[in-house]
């Protein structure tokens, strides 16, 4: 069984982790080439000025994009994708009886879970920043991604575990949200106590809502494949059980 997880999870982040390689190449590293063009000339005062690397963030480091071409951009999509996506499979496989709700429902709410683990709460501590714009050095920002995640996947985890406590208590479903929440809305404490970040403005806030995109839509092709692949090898399996029985002969 868990095999069978995973596998669906490698196939979900194939599909997934390619979306996000064209996202990148197409998308993400045009508007970083722009920033670092529209950065190189603020620096110098409309001249031009020492060229700066390219970068797209991808998990806690930013990649040079400049020295990057389109197939290894590609593939570093495909190879993220297919990171993320065995290791959904055997998280699902692990935690299925403890998330609420069913089927798809279930596999969409981890999927969320994931996003605010992987993504939301490292870039709520560091957030990506474009080229020319100064930020945390690349040490400290590690170091906060790993923190910040931890503390994504403890508020996760804890939010489920208050939901099903009082679910099962027979309370009020919008309550039981509510209280779940909690340990979710806790994770807005992080940019306060984080080192300071650089950068504001338009280019920033366009740049950093790019790179989420990119997340947004990589955790949803993932988990809207995965769900497809699980109902079909949960038909599949029940069709194999239920099988034709053969009559006893006389």
């Amino acid at each position: 069984m868990l095999a069978a997880y995973a596998l669906r999870g490698l196939k979900a982040g194939l599909v997934a982790g390619l979306t996000f390689g064209l996202f990148v190449v197409l998308v993400a590293s045009p508007l970083v080439a722009v920033a670092e063009e529209r950065a190189g000339h603020h620096d110098t005062g409309g001249e031009h000025g020492d060229e700066h690397a390219a970068h797209v963030a991808v998990g806690p480091a930013e990649l040079p994009a400049s020295a990057l071409s389109t197939v290894t951009n590609l593939l570093g999509g495909v190879g993220w994708g297919v990171l993320l996506g065995v290791g959904f499979g055997v998280a699902y496989y692990l935690l299925e009886p403890a998330i609420p709700g069913a089927g798809d429902s279930s596999i969409l709410l981890l999927g969320a879970a994931g996003l605010v683990t992987v993504s939301g709460a490292p870039w709520l501590a560091v957030p990506p920043q474009p080229p020319g714009v100064e930020g945390a050095p690349l040490e400290a920002r590690g170091l906060w991604y790993g923190a910040a995640l931890l503390a994504g996947a403890a508020a996760c985890l804890l939010g489920g575990a208050l939901y099903g406590r009082l679910a099962d208590a027979g309370r009020d479903r919008r309550v039981a949200v509510a209280v779940a929440a909690l340990p979710l809305a806790a994770l807005l404490a992080l940019p306060v106590v984080a080192p300071a970040v650089g950068g504001s403005g338009p280019l920033v806030a366009a740049y950093r809502g790019v790179v989420l995109s990119g997340q947004v839509g990589l955790w949803l092709v993932l988990t809207t494949v995965f769900a497809r692949l699980h109902r079909r090898g949960l038909d599949r399996d029940a069709t194999v059980t239920a099988g034709p029985t053969v009559a006893p002969s006389d």
